[in-house]
Parts: structure tokens; C-alpha cells; sequence
């Protein structure tokens, strides 16, 4: 990334590779071509679609998954490392086979409902989220087995309410794993 960073700065008219000064050629040619802006402005609205979607239900299950028995945990943690395990272009492709047998021109959603949806934000946004879901519910649930619950029993033993122990004493320690 550090070597990407460096040459975006280089003044050549050719080969990349070929340092001939420092400039802002690259810099002007992405803020004057539409094209490029428009690709960015995807990127930034998938992006951000899905690291907040991913960020909110991944934590929400693995605070839920915590206590939860462990016979009922087994088939999310399994699911869970399947989602990792399993190369992201074979879960690309099966999610993009879903998609077009359920919302596609010949769904059948399409069919029982007589309106195509189509692909979309949502499609890419949808798709995402859910392979990110597992890995923000790792991280978080890696944090929530380091964490030291003398605190939050003592909280309990001063009569804090569950809302307020989380929000004061659960929720800070989370917070780098949530923000990672």
C-alpha cells in the first residue's frame, strides 16, 4: 500500500514504475474523469452500507451467542468458519446464483409476485454484509472470551441494570474489536 501511496505521486507520462518527480497528474485526471468519481462514490456507499450492517448484527449475535448453550451455539460457530473456510468467489458465485433465482428476471419471487426487484445496492450490499457478518462476530466474540466478568458481576452486585452494564462496562472493552 506504502508503494501505491508513493507512486500515485510520481509525474510520469509512462511506465509507472519510472519515477520522473514528484507531482499530481494521477490526482487530476481521477477528480476530472466522471467515470472514476462515479466508481468511487459506489465503492464509498457499498462500503459504508456494509460495515455498518456487518458491524451492528455480527456484534448483536456474538453478545448473543455468548451465553447462549453450547448445543445451540455449534451450528453458528460451524456456519460461521464455513463462511471463512470456503474461497470468496465460490461464495460470490453462490450468491449471485441465489440472487437470480429468487429476484432475477425468471425468480421466484418474480414469478409469485409479478414485479422484478433486480439487482442492485442492495444485492452487493446484502452479499457483503453477510460473508463480513462472521468475521465481526470472530472478533467480537474473540474480545468477549478475553474480557474479565468480575466487572460486570460486580455491576450486577451493585444493582446495575443489564442496559446500564453494558453500555458502561461491556461496551468500552468491546469497542476495539467493534471498531476493528
Amino acid at each position: 500500500i506504502v508503494v501505491v501511496v508513493v507512486f500515485s505521486f510520481n509525474n510520469t507520462e509512462r511506465r509507472v514504475t519510472d519515477w520522473d518527480g514528484f507531482g499530481l497528474r494521477w490526482y487530476e485526471y481521477v477528480f476530472a474523469n466522471l467515470e472514476i468519481q462515479r466508481y468511487l462514490t459506489n465503492s464509498i456507499i457499498v462500503g459504508l452500507g456494509t460495515a455498518v450492517i456487518a458491524t451492528l448484527i455480527g456484534t448483536m449475535a456474538a453478545l448473543g451467542l455468548q451465553r447462549a448453550p453450547r448445543w445451540f451455539r455449534l451450528p453458528f460457530d460451524a456456519l460461521t468458519y464455513v463462511s471463512i473456510i470456503v474461497p470468496e468467489i465460490v461464495i460470490a458465485l453462490a450468491t449471485l446464483v441465489f440472487f437470480a433465482s429468487t429476484i432475477g428476471r425468471d425468480g421466484i419471487l418474480t414469478n409469485i409476485t409479478g414485479s422484478e426487484i433486480g439487482f442492485g445496492y442492495h444485492t452487493i450490499v446484502g452479499a457483503l454484509s453477510l460473508f463480513n457478518i462472521s468475521l465481526v462476530m470472530l472478533l467480537v466474540r474473540a474480545r468477549l472470551s478475553g474480557m474479565d466478568r468480575t466487572m460486570v458481576e460486580a455491576s450486577y452486585d451493585l444493582f446495575g441494570t443489564p442496559w446500564r452494564t453494558f453500555w458502561q462496562i461491556t461496551f468500552p472493552q468491546l469497542l476495539p474489536a467493534i471498531v476493528a
